[in-house]
């Protein structure tokens, strides 16, 4: 499999979780089998975008792209990162929960309770900030906001602060998720069902 170079670094950072250790939770198995065939869907429907369809509107769909990967699928997956970390620890980890509340995670599904960018400060402080950064916080606040618009060249302009981001970073972004995704479920069902 040839890796962009930025997912080299990610792909072993993943490959050194062991997720084998980690309690199980029947759920995650339909969630990772539904996880995979999203994932496989997307990437053979989203490659390539019919010729037709304008810059405009293909950066359109990367914005439906990007806030469904990054607010589903990637969320997930660095909650069960952080979960790892948790399961690892065997003790609860304090995690800010925002609001100027500090507060001690045990359990999976109180990870949902936690804003992404505290999740995202957590990950960058135990060393995981390669995946952290995956996630463009000024672009995914913009389009959870509706603070964006999409220019007749499919530039991506953040409307309260005028930042623009090309239709070809605005795909880096998406083509870059979409790897991570698949890292980390090759990663993660590796380690929990290979026969070592």
């Amino acid at each position: 499999m040839n890796l962009p170079k930025k997912m080299v670094d990610i792909n072993k950072t993943l490959l050194s979780i062991d997720f084998s250790g980690m309690r199980d939770d029947d759920s995650w198995n339909l969630k990772h089998k539904n996880i995979q065939d999203i994932v496989d869907l997307l990437m053979d429907a989203y490659f390539p975008v019919p010729i037709n369809v304008s810059t405009r509107k293909k950066s359109l769909i990367n914005v439906i792209y990007y806030l469904f990967f990054i607010e589903g699928i990637y969320s997930f997956n660095i909650n069960m990162i952080i979960y790892f970390e948790i399961c690892n620890k065997s003790q609860a980890v304090k995690i800010d929960y925002g609001k100027n509340r500090d507060n001690m995670v045990t359990q999976f599904d109180e990870l949902n309770d936690v804003s992404l960018s505290n999740r995202l400060k957590f990950m960058r402080k135990r060393g995981y900030a390669d995946i952290a950064d995956l996630c463009n916080v000024k672009i995914r606040n913009a389009i959870a906001h509706n603070d964006y618009y999409i220019d007749g060249k499919g530039a991506f302009i953040i409307v309260s602060s005028r930042e623009k981001t090309n239709y070809s970073i605005l795909n880096e972004y998406i083509e870059n998720l979409q790897w991570f995704m698949r890292l980390f479920n090759t990663s993660y069902m590796r380690a929990k069902y290979s026969d070592s």
